[in-house]
Parts: C-alpha cells; sequence; structure tokens
C-alpha cells in the first residue's frame, strides 16, 4: 500500500495496546530507570517512559507511562 501510496489506517488490537497513564508531582531530574524499576518492583510491567516537556518552560514533573497489558494494570492507581 505505502509503495502504490494507497491512503491507509491501521489499528491495533485492544489487548495488545499499551495501558497508559501519567505519573505527576515527581521531579523531572529523576532517572526513567529508576521509575522504571519501581513499577517492575510492583509488578507492572513497562514498555515505554518519557518525561513530559513544555515548549517554553522546557522539564515538567510529569511523566508518560506506558505498561504492557496485565490484568493487574488498573491497580497502579493504588500506590
Amino acid at each position: 500500500m505505502k509503495e502504490d501510496n494507497i491512503v491507509h489506517h491501521t489499528c491495533q488490537v485492544k489487548a495488545e495496546r499499551a495501558y497508559r497513564i501519567v505519573i505527576k508531582h515527581l521531579h523531572h531530574s529523576v532517572p526513567l530507570n529508576n521509575i522504571k524499576e519501581e513499577l517492575q518492583k510492583e509488578g507492572h510491567m513497562v514498555r515505554n517512559i518519557m518525561n513530559i516537556k513544555h515548549k517554553q518552560t522546557k522539564d515538567l514533573s510529569l511523566f508518560s507511562v506506558d505498561l504492557e497489558p496485565q490484568a493487574n494494570n488498573k491497580e497502579i492507581f493504588n500506590l
């Protein structure tokens, strides 16, 4: 489709989609590996973490975290 320039769209199965959360009130200098390790200790599998940035003020105290789909994902809100 790409070779023939055909406009297309793909969807991901809900069971395979990452469970996305935002962690706030952590200092922007906290290493991403530390956050990942602590979440793994609690039984969550981290797919991706990134610090959310603002155009003018640069770093914010917000982190976007993608978790692998698991039955315990909603338990993260109890931490």
